[in-house]
This record gives C-alpha cells, sequence and structure tokens, in this order.
C-alpha cells in the first residue's frame, strides 16, 4: 500500500483491510514518501487476529509491532512518463496559487494589508478576513485568534493571490456562528488582549493602551509567558462601546468565530464558559456544522470579482452570449478577462461560479445574477 505524502494512518482502522479469513498473524506495508522526496518510509505493520470474536468490521485486529527502515530513493532512475505527468500537474497548481485573489478588496485609507504581529496586536489582514467571514456567514461580527494567521507578511497595494490566502490560512479553521451578547464579545476581545498566563483572570477594564509592550509580554523579570490568542476583530465592532444608543450590552447577536475556541483552544475564558452553556443547552455546534475559513475568505473575493463585474457589466444579456438564458463556464471565463485582463485559471472560474450559484446547478442564472444586484445596493447602502 502506497500512502501519499500529508496522509495519516490509524491504526485502528486496518481491520477494514483485513479479510476474515486471513490468517491469526498478518502484516502490511506501507510506502510512504513526497513527491520530491529522496528517501521513502518503508514500515510494517503485524497484527494479531486472535482476539477478534469474528465481526472483523467492528472488530479491529490487535497491533503487535511496528518496524520501519528508510529506502534511498536515488538509486532509482525517474520515470520520464511518470516525470511528465508531475511536471504537467505542478504547473496547473503553480498557475493556480499564483491567481490573484485580493485586489484592494479592504478599502481603508492609507492601510496596506498586513499580517505582522497578529499574535500581539490587531492587523489590517485580521481585520479584512474577520470582515469576509461576517459578511459569508451573515453574521453581527466575527472574531479570529491571531495565531491561526500564519502569513506574517505584508501585501503591497493590496494585492494576495490564493497561495497567500493558503499562507494566511493554512489549517481548516472550523468557522461557526453563535449567538452571545455584545457584553460578551467585548469581555472575550479584551481578555485575549490583556490577560497573561500567571496573572489572575478579570473581566472589569479596558483594554490597556500599552498591552502589548515587551514588560506585559515578559513579565517583570524577562521570563518569557505565553499569551492567549490575541483576537481579531470585524472592523465594524466597537470593543468600548457601542454607535447605536438603543443596541445595548446585553443585546444578543450572532458573532462567528472558530469551533474550537468554545472548547477552550487559547483558554479565552469567557468563550469557554459560552461553550460550557451551548453543551448543557444542547446547542453546541455539531462536529461537522462548520465552513473552513480559507473557503469563506475565498467565496467573499469572488462575490467582490463579481461586483467588478456587474459594475463593467450591468445587464445579464451582455454576459449571456448564446442566449441560453444562463451563464456557463465560459461564458463567465469570457466576462472575467475582460476585468482581469488575462484568462482566469479554471479553478477560479469555478470558485467564482460557486460564489454565487444559489441552486448549486454549476451555472448562473438570471435569479443569481439579481442577488448579486441586490447584494450590491445593500452595500451602497451601508
Amino acid at each position: 500500500m502506497v500512502v501519499p505524502k500529508g496522509l495519516f494512518w490509524e491504526a485502528t482502522n486496518m481491520n477494514q483491510w483485513m479479510r476474515p479469513d486471513q490468517e491469526s498473524s498478518s502484516s502490511i506495508r506501507i510506502l510512504k514518501t513526497g513527491s520530491d522526496a529522496r528517501l521513502a518510509a518503508l514500515v510494517e505493520w503485524t497484527f494479531d487476529h486472535t482476539h477478534n470474536t469474528g465481526d472483523h468490521q467492528s472488530t479491529p485486529p490487535a497491533l503487535v509491532s511496528v518496524d520501519a527502515e528508510f529506502v534511498d530513493l536515488s538509486e532509482y532512475a525517474n520515470s520520464p512518463s511518470v516525470q511528465t505527468l508531475v511536471n504537467r500537474k505542478m504547473s496547473v497548481l503553480e498557475r493556480m496559487e499564483n491567481q490573484i485573489m485580493v485586489h484592494n478588496d479592504f478599502q481603508k485609507e492609507n492601510v496596506c494589508l498586513s499580517s505582522v504581529g497578529t499574535r500581539l496586536s490587531q492587523t489590517s489582514v485580521g481585520s479584512f478576513f474577520c470582515m469576509a467571514m461576517q459578511e459569508e456567514l451573515d453574521a453581527d461580527a466575527a472574531i479570529l485568534n491571531g495565531a491561526v494567521l500564519k502569513g506574517d507578511s505584508t501585501y503591497p497595494d493590496n494585492i494576495m493571490s490564493y497561495a497567500d490566502l493558503r499562507k494566511e490560512l493554512p489549517f481548516p479553521t472550523k468557522m461557526v456562528v453563535v449567538p452571545m451578547t455584545r457584553k460578551l464579545l467585548r469581555e472575550a476581545i479584551l481578555f485575549s488582549r490583556t490577560q497573561l498566563e500567571d496573572q489572575p483572570t478579570t473581566m472589569e477594564g479596558k483594554e490597556s493602551s500599552n498591552a502589548d509592550t515587551p514588560a506585559q509580554i515578559h513579565g517583570t523579570e524577562g521570563d518569557g509567558i505565553a499569551r492567549r490568542g490575541y483576537l481579531q476583530v470585524s472592523p465594524d465592532f466597537c470593543i468600548h462601546g457601542n454607535d447605536n444608543e438603543d443596541d445595548t450590552d446585553t443585546t444578543q447577536i450572532q458573532v462567528a468565530l472558530p469551533r474550537n475556541l468554545l472548547s477552550g483552544f487559547c483558554r479565552i475564558k469567557p468563550l469557554v464558559n459560552l461553550g460550557e452553556e451551548l453543551k448543557a443547552s444542547g446547542t453546541f455546534p455539531e462536529e461537522d456544522d462548520f465552513v473552513p475559513a480559507l473557503d469563506l475568505v475565498t467565496r467573499y473575493c469572488c462575490k467582490n470579482r463579481w461586483l467588478e463585474l456587474s459594475s463593467n457589466i450591468s445587464r445579464f444579456e451582455d454576459m449571456d452570449m448564446n442566449r441560453d438564458g444562463v451563464l456557463d463556464r465560459h461564458e463567465v471565463k469570457i466576462a472575467m478577462t475582460s476585468i482581469l485582463g488575462t484568462a482566469p485559471e479554471p479553478f477560479f472560474v469555478d470558485k467564482m461560479i460557486d460564489a454565487i450559484d444559489q441552486d448549486g446547478n454549476g451555472v448562473i442564472d438570471e435569479a443569481d445574477f439579481n442577488v448579486l444586484l441586490s447584494m450590491i445596493e445593500h452595500r451602497d447602502q451601508n
């Protein structure tokens, strides 16, 4: 069995590869390597079936031993046909990674997109991602722990490629939406930004203006103190008060956030307490009830490209070249080329269609397009 790079195998699932009529002892050899590896790991798993009661699907065999050795691949010549196939696939991936996804999507005066220092301060990339996830999940606010943003980069001209987005969000950060009061959200944000691991927790006071000074980060003796995850927040959420006097601290709002913050990740006490309350009431988000953060940001960026399209080509009929009442991949590609200046990658065309395809039929009909126009009107009003 060959296990591709990046995949892991659980011994508890090995029984599904065992036939009921196999002998009491059997083994599986696994070869694990990557496309550019010089060494391959050859692992042999030996199992004992004697304790199996007959239901081999529910009773896994016992793992007896694991032996591993490395094989030097330099002794083996590359296959020209395989190398050609790999090169072709890698070139597609490279073009996909270089596809520009963000282009002035975060329009704040004199603000350059940057994730530098996101563990210790609010960054423009953190604000942009939270803004995107808030809109895509139709929430009132969105938060993201700064530790999940891994790019530590500044993006001149506010341009980010798909590779940049993946670099910033390399993990499947599972975003969910839960209700909470504005007060609780403020407490969570301030707690994440001002509380240190070795100090007593308190919900009182506002965020210190020097919350990220070296003295507070490292303590009086200079010893390192691990900070909790500094929460990034969508830019329209007012941390220290309400712009709307009718919108009080006890107002229930819908907040988008990573699911694991409710389970104790980063140990942000107000969110952990909320998670316990949701579990007690049976309303904690289900294991599969989430959307990856990267998907949300990508979809938001695609919708922005649609907004550019609609501002240049305002009529559905102008894009429907064959007059069949829908926009297919070819027609979307032509329209995108007109605003991008170059032909978009196929995956980008697919993402564009997915972003506003309401019924999931793989094409854009006039109803989908009208929803887009309504979105434009809503943004203009706000």
